[in-house]
């Protein structure tokens, strides 16, 4: 399968591709100018039509049934990759922050890292490797991002908002960690 990038260049190639062997077509074919050419190329592959019936000979005719089946064709293909570039993006973040949610849901007896600075990183860094399980919070969304790419579960959130606690199931943790800036947010 194609990853969208490679769609859209493949598409755009063969729209190139078609554009050009139509026009010269239009050209030879049809005796057309070539401003003509382009002209019918546009108003053919874009849908509009120029006409509901055509005086034009059968071998014009079939190479107009040619140009529209492949430049439709090769349009649709390359907006295709772009709808694909900008929907995948959307959805592998809602397929991660799903796992995520599913993930935490399934803690029991974890620890809840509430802040991810140095002593919060160092915390997780020892919780992982005695393979006690955890899940973090920070107000950060760089810090989140960073916890993520080091495949921690992370929260982005207010770690003194009882919302935010019962999201990474603090009723059934075995200890919270406070790693905040502020020593009144840690009590």
């Amino acid at each position: 399968m194609r990853t969208p990038l490679q769609r859209i260049r493949f598409g755009a190639i063969s729209l190139a591709s078609v554009l050009v062997i139509s026009v010269i077509g239009f050209r030879l074919i049809g005796n057309h100018s070539w401003l003509e050419s382009v002209w019918l190329v546009v108003v053919t592959i874009s849908t509009v039509g120029f006409s509901e019936k055509s005086g034009e000979e059968p071998v014009f005719q079939a190479f107009m049934i040619f140009v529209i089946l492949m430049g439709v064709s090769s349009a649709a293909y390359t907006c295709g990759g772009f709808i694909q570039l900008l929907l995948e993006g959307e959805v592998a973040r809602a397929m991660g922050q799903r796992k995520m949610t599913k993930d935490i849901n399934r803690l029991d007896k974890h620890v809840v890292i509430c802040g991810f600075s140095r002593l919060g990183n160092d915390l997780a860094n020892q919780l992982l490797h005695r393979k006690i399980p955890f899940v973090i919070i920070d107000i950060n969304e760089e810090k989140v991002r960073r916890a993520n790419e080091l495949n921690f579960l992370a929260v982005k959130g207010d770690a003194t908002l009882e919302s935010v606690l019962q999201e990474v199931e603090i009723g059934k943790a075995r200890a919270l960690a406070t790693a905040l800036r502020s020593d009144a947010d840690n009590v």
